[in-house]
């Protein structure tokens, strides 16, 4: 069995800082938070896939720490009108690194419409979906 932790609880600490308090702790991996609240502050998909470099300096610092990546994991929530932040993370949207709120306004697009009439559908304000 493996013991490891998500990226979220390490966000207090800097990347490396993070990665070597795991590995103090004992722990053998790392579930990245790699989109929606997590933040970037582990994983920012964009730079490791604009840059080779990046993603090989990104994978080794994992591996000089004995970790492996566990799972990528993201959390993005959907809802009509604005979205009540706090509610959803029990804190106020400024007081944790990461989280950031994007007002996706009406496009045309299939996605959008999908979306909104899933929302409207469901009899919820709100929904989460979670990839991790």
């Amino acid at each position: 069995m493996k013991l490891g932790v998500i990226s979220q609880n390490l966000m207090q600490f800097d990347f490396d800082e993070g990665l070597k308090y795991a590995q103090n702790l004992g722990l053998s991996a790392v579930e990245v938070g790699a989109l929606g609240l997590w933040g970037r502050g582990y994983c920012n998909v964009e730079k490791l896939v604009a840059d080779p470099g990046e993603m090989r300096r990104w994978l080794d610092a994992f591996a000089r720490y004995e970790l492996e990546i566990s799972a990528l994991g993201g959390h993005i929530y959907h809802s009509i009108g604005h979205p009540d932040v706090s509610r959803q993370t029990g804190f106020m949207e400024g007081n944790i690194r990461g989280v950031r709120l994007e007002i996706w306004e009406e496009d045309g697009s299939a996605e959008w419409r999908n979306t909104y009439d899933r929302l409207k559908q469901s009899g919820v304000s709100d929904q989460g979906y979670s990839n991790g």
